[in-house]
């Protein structure tokens, strides 16, 4: 007997991108998943993350019920109404007996794709008046955040990177990766091909930089001292947009003054890179009539994080790279508010001392919000006693394993969010599952709220909704992230209101719904998206009636400055201007014993640390860490693909299995975050992988405003191991070898 075949429209929930899918089924079941090729925006464009999807659901790795740890560290099943009554009592004792300071939610990327998480997590610390929301944003881009503030923005949004002429990247490797700023890598591909030119600084020969008009393959960490060098050349050879600049910058002359230490050769001869490459780079980006600056996760790591963003921003300031009068608004939005662009600046806004004080090292909060790279010390050495994690793996992701295990484990309460028994969730309290991929609704508007929260991960995306494609597995115990904050804040009696959001930064729209939920009656996802939505551009209903297929808001055009804006775009923003100061004096590679730098990368297959249990990636050779090294770097140590290495920091050490990379420049070391067993485990390298974090200090270069500590540009050395193969790392940080059982 044959059987019927159907297909169904769907978006993608892997992450936030939210791409078109298409979707076949056999007798009701689905068989397979594809993009969808009648898309406009992604043409059929599906990462090799997203094609994971069904593996992800019916993974054997995935925790399917609730569970809680007992006092002798075992887990046992627990319902989630159970588990649910037990935390929200241990959280109001906790409440009641240290205040709301003592309790803290931290919002992570890869164990619960659902956004909605993301608000209601929120949400429920505003309801017990705790500040202590941190994110995984804080220790991967918070120089974004920083730099809008400092600069101001403006009103019409950004100018589109799929528009541009002239792409300067640094950090990032768009042809693989992809963002929303950016676009799925075809975009790119037809904007090459249609003569778009594009300057790489990258000290790996990605895929990007290999069809780079210009490479820069500099030293890590010089990033800030090439910036500031394209910049003198622009405003030494007057390449800059004075109209624009005379109209809506202020600060130019202090700017001029900071960068002029930044001769091309000076950057040149600290990056080891050819002058001529910045000076070449500063001409073509100035001389293009609709040329992009934009940074992305190697600009934050490898130390100045916000002062490499605010560089990119200068550079698209003075060159007048934003949408003027008359100008198609790139992101009118669907289901957000309705945008009111004018070409016009936004002016700078507060961005330190913005109160909450931490516990070490002075900081607070800043305008990229709670230093996630502090919140270890916050639980040490501060009030913290109980911590929500949702879908992240701090575990895992936060720099100093040590220290980050110690504090979760000193933790009175520990509540993780998750999909399968992460390190996080090994050292938690409770563990509560959550729907995974198809089996959640998904709507644009998820995606499209990423763009209130951060500007430059705006996207112009359709507005779409499609219901959950698959139920949980029978007799599954799983819940939305969402249902888990509200049921706890049910129990403890508090009243949830998710307040209206405004984009700080970027383009101007009017605020986003308040919702006052009823706490008697638990709404429906949809009429929570209904409630969440009112204020729409489009109405939610016209999206509903879609039935999957994109909606498309009415084109709207740039409105004209208002007669009496004074606002004007900072340039010349005092703290930034010192430390570019500062900068000048640095030395990073003055210590011959230390002569490698951790770089860092990211692994195609698999979202931060969620994934490497998927068969796509098992089915790989290296289920480990690499550690790519240059082949003459390899050749110098002695040392052959699959050899063993001990990679040591300043701070730690861990084992490495080397792998040639003649794309890298000499003397780096190239390995993924994301990976490793917890520190005494007990589980060989070569099955695990190591994790690079242990080689992190919360502490080194720590900037003072955002918190955010060095996490790639790390001064190692590298040896040949010499013993056994069979290594592990201790619960104080220790390279060990395993005892054979027996």
């Amino acid at each position: 007997m044959s059987s019927l075949a159907t297909t169904k429209k769907s978006i993608c929930r892997t992450c936030g991108m939210g791409c078109p899918v298409v979707i076949k089924f056999e007798d009701g079941s689905p068989v397979s998943i594809k993009g969808d090729k009648d898309d406009d925006v992604f043409k059929g464009f599906f990462c090799s993350k997203g094609q994971q999807g069904f593996d992800q659901v019916n993974s054997v790795h995935r925790l399917l019920h609730p569970v809680k740890r007992g006092p002798d560290g075992s887990f046992a099943q627990i319902s989630s109404e159970t588990a649910l009554d037990e935390i929200a009592e241990k959280l109001a004792v906790i409440l009641s007996e240290s205040g709301p300071r003592s309790i803290a939610c931290y919002m992570g990327q890869g164990g619960t794709p659902e956004f909605s998480s993301y608000i209601f997590g929120e949400a429920f610390l505003e309801a017990i008046g705790s500040p202590d929301w941190y994110t995984a944003m804080n220790i991967d881009q918070p120089g974004k955040a920083m730099a809008w503030a400092m600069l101001g923005s403006w009103a019409a949004g950004p100018l589109g990177a799929e528009t541009a002429d002239v792409r300067l990247i640094v950090g990032q490797n768009p042809i693989v990766t992809f963002g929303a700023e950016v676009g799925p890598p075809h975009k790119l591909n037809k904007a090459l091909t249609g003569g778009l030119k594009m300057i790489v600084i990258d000290p790996r020969r990605s895929e990007t930089a290999k069809r780079a008009e210009i490479h820069m393959q500099p030293r890590p960490g010089e990033d800030s001292s090439i910036l500031a060098a394209i910049i003198n050349v622009i405003l030494s050879e007057q390449l800059h947009d004075k109209i624009f600049c005379e109209e809506n910058v202020q600060g130019v002359e202090e700017l001029a003054a900071a960068v002029a230490p930044f001769a091309p050769e000076m950057a040149a001869a600290r990056a080891d890179i050819p002058a001529d490459q910045i000076r070449d780079a500063a001409r073509l980006f100035a001389g293009s009539e609709r040329g992009v600056a934009v940074g992305a996760t190697g600009a934050n790591m490898s130390g100045h994080s916000s002062l490499n963003e605010y560089l990119l921003l200068i550079l698209n300031t003075l060159c007048g790279r934003y949408p003027r009068e008359g100008d198609k608004v790139r992101v009118p939005g669907v289901l957000l508010p309705p945008a009111q662009a004018k070409a016009q600046p936004r002016p700078p806004r507060p961005y330190r001392n913005l109160g909450h004080p931490m516990a070490v090292r002075g900081l607070e909060m800043s305008a990229t919000g709670m230093p996630t790279a502090a919140l270890p010390d916050q639980i040490l050495h501060g009030p913290i006693r109980a911590l929500i994690s949702i879908g992240g793996n701090p575990a895992t992701a936060f720099p100093d394993q040590v220290k980050t295990v110690q504090a979760l484990e000193k933790l009175d309460l520990f509540v993780q969010l998750d999909i399968r028994m992460s390190n996080s969730s090994k050292v938690a309290d409770y563990v509560i599952p959550s729907r995974v991929g198809m089996e959640l609704e998904n709507c644009s508007y998820w995606r499209e709220l990423m763009g209130v929260y951060y500007p430059d991960f705006a996207g112009n995306v359709p507005g779409m909704y499609t219901p959950p494609v698959l139920p949980p597995p029978e007799n599954a115990d799983v819940k939305s992230g969402w249902e888990v904050f509200y049921g706890i804040a049910q129990r403890m009696g508090l009243q949830f209101t998710v307040p209206p959001r405004v984009a700080e930064s970027g383009l101007e729209r009017g605020p986003t719904a308040e919702v006052l939920l009823d706490m008697q009656n638990k709404p429906s996802n949809l009429e929570l998206l209904a409630q969440l939505t009112a204020n729409a551009n489009v109405p939610l209903a016209r999206v509903l009636e879609a039935q999957g297929d994109p909606v498309l808001p009415d084109l709207i055009l740039v409105g004209p400055r208002d007669p009496d804006c004074t606002a004007r775009l900072d340039v010349g923003n005092a703290d930034m201007l010192v430390e570019l100061a500062e900068v000048a004096q640095e030395d990073l590679w003055s210590d011959p014993d230390f002569p490698y730098r951790l770089t860092c990368r990211r692994n195609f297959k698999i979202f931060n640390s969620s994934g490497r249990d998927l068969p796509a990636f098992l089915k790989g050779r290296q289920h480990y860490n690499p550690a790519f090294m240059h082949p003459d770097d390899m050749a110098e140590l002695g040392v052959e693909a699959g050899n063993m290495v001990e990679i040591r920091s300043y701070y730690g050490a861990i084992p490495g299995i080397v792998e040639p990379d003649e794309t890298l420049r000499r003397g780096l070391v190239s390995m993924f975050h994301g990976y490793g067993a917890l520190p005494g485990e007990g589980q060989n390298v070569r099955e695990v992988g190591s994790c690079v974090n242990l080689l992190v200090s919360a502490e080194d270069r720590c900037e003072p405003v955002s918190g955010m500590p060095l996490m790639s540009a790390i001064p190692l050395q590298v040896r040949r191991w010499a013993g056994s193969e069979a290594v592990t790392v201790s619960r104080d940080g220790q390279l060990e070898v395993l005892t054979p059982a027996g």
